[in-house]
């Protein structure tokens, strides 16, 4: 799943109060060197979500799959849903990650929905904050970035698994997910600029 890094983690918010989540969302995720995949980018909550076109080219920092050592951009449209299309590349084997990270985005939020929101989210600390300092009545501003990734398996070769890329905020799985059963137990890093957090 893709993780908000907000500028002002004391005001941390969606853009859409409805939808804080981002992820990257291949049509397939188990594939073969020659398939053709299309790769969307998608937000909403619970993995229910709605497509987000791509941007244009210079607001975000990195599409790219990061495969065997290389990091190839991932081709497409700006405005375009699927947001990318890509061939996998012959003779590639093993996990490759989709990688998208964008630039930083301001955002702005009308009072109501911004406190509504923060109780939604059971931020009433903020909300108390906000109103301690004469700010409940005031917009909520932000400035975050999307970060996320996904985990594919090409051929039967399917290591070394998930790691990290060097997005700012970061989940990396301790285990390879295509090599657990049902009911096996998946334990993640968060990493902050490479750090855990």
């Amino acid at each position: 799943l893709g993780l908000f890094n907000g500028a002002d983690y004391s005001t941390l918010a969606a853009w859409q109060a409805a939808a804080h989540d981002f992820w990257v969302e291949p049509s397939a995720f188990i594939v073969q060197p020659g398939d053709s995949v299309r790769i969307r980018l998608l937000v909403g909550e619970k993995l229910k979500g709605e497509g987000v076109s791509r941007p244009a080219p210079g607001d975000y920092r990195q599409f790219s799959l990061h495969a065997g050592g290389e990091v190839r951009s991932i081709p497409g449209r700006a405005g375009a849903d699927p947001a990318g299309l890509m061939r996998v590349p012959s003779g590639l084997a093993g996990t490759p990650i989709i990688v998208f990270h964008s630039r930083a985005i301001p955002i702005e939020i009308d009072p109501a929905t911004f406190t509504r929101y923060l109780k939604e989210e059971g931020l009433d600390t903020i909300v108390e904050q906000r109103a301690a300092r004469g700010h409940a009545d005031k917009p909520g501003r932000e400035i975050y970035t999307r970060d996320a990734k996904s985990l594919l398996a090409v051929g039967e070769q399917q290591e070394p698994g998930d790691r990290a890329v060097g997005l700012p905020l970061e989940l990396v799985a301790e285990r390879n997910p295509y090599r657990m059963r049902p009911g096996d137990e998946l334990t993640v890093r968060l990493l902050h600029q490479g750090r855990p957090l």
